[in-house]
């Protein structure tokens, strides 16, 4: 595909804001130590302004960014590791760049039914495109009961429950976010579109069969560098699994420069590469 036509959506862009950026990346917390193992070290980590990583996007091709407001708990004492409010989202990217710019409700499940109406009302009032659920730090199993209720809340709203699947990084067990304990999700609420993030990964077969077999499950590849992606998944793109997977970065732990162009080097299809890196994103969050 010619570059100069290329169109894409990071699914998973984290906020970019040089103090984001340093609260998040560069300040001493659990789990920095971990960054080298991505390829991404600390030191080299920047933030941009707004206006300056608009004009990175658009040298790129990236037409839009969806931000999660992040809720990150620590399961080794329970502090909040990342607390980003809907509101700081919403008035840092999507209040002044609507077409840019969609956020996604952080889900803390000890918030209950206060946290439920808060998914609603930065889904009505903020115009949020979905939910993000982390549940490493929380010791829950993303299958957990606790966290059904904002499930329910996301299909009456009818958006997107972004859900990190797989390994974490940090001190957290993995367990907790195995990809087929998605399957008791997928199954009750056949009509919530899901997407897998972080590629499943060390199990990406559970994670491609999950998307194979529910018409609501789509996988996302943020965290992980293109090259490092496992030639199963590769294959899965390219193939029969063409529409099911999108494209994610988490930046600022991966760089879109250096993402796009490992895609690039993929050997992919053209309308499988179309597919990975917008046209599936486009579809599941209706944007």
């Amino acid at each position: 595909m010619n570059e100069k036509k290329r169109m894409a959506i990071d699914y998973h862009c984290n906020l970019f804001t040089p103090e984001a950026v340093k609260r998040k990346y560069v300040d001493p917390f659990e789990g920095k130590r971990e960054y080298d193992k991505f390829g991404r070290h600390v030191g080299a980590m920047e933030g941009y302004e707004v206006d300056d990583f608009l004009e990175r996007m658009d040298g790129l091709g990236m037409v839009k960014g969806i931000t999660p407001a992040w809720q990150w708990r620590s399961y080794l004492d329970g502090t909040i590791l990342w607390d980003d409010s809907p509101e700081l989202i919403y008035d840092t990217l999507v209040k002044t760049h609507p077409d840019r710019f969609h956020g996604l409700f952080g889900i803390n499940p000890y918030y209950r039914m206060d946290g439920v109406r808060h998914l609603e009302k930065a889904v009505k009032e903020y115009g949020f495109v979905g939910a993000h659920l982390h549940t490493h730090g929380f010791g829950l199993p993303i299958n957990d009961r606790a966290y059904f209720p904002f499930y329910a809340k996301c299909e009456e709203l009818d958006v997107v429950a972004v859900i990190m699947v797989g390994a974490e990084s940090a001190s957290q067990p993995a367990y907790l976010g195995e990809p087929k304990l998605l399957d008791d999700v997928a199954i009750y609420f056949p009509r919530l579109r899901i997407v897998a993030s972080h590629t499943g990964w060390p199990w990406v077969e559970e994670a491609i069969n999950l998307a194979f077999r529910h018409e609501n499950v789509v996988i996302g590849t943020a965290g992980y560098t293109p090259k490092y992606w496992p030639a199963n998944l590769v294959h899965y793109i390219n193939s029969w699994g063409k529409g099911k997977v999108m494209w994610g970065t988490s930046f600022p732990l991966v760089d879109h420069e250096k993402s796009l162009e490992q895609i690039d080097e993929l050997g992919l299809r053209d309308d499988a590469k179309h597919e990975l890196l917008y046209g599936t994103a486009s579809r599941v969050f209706r944007i």
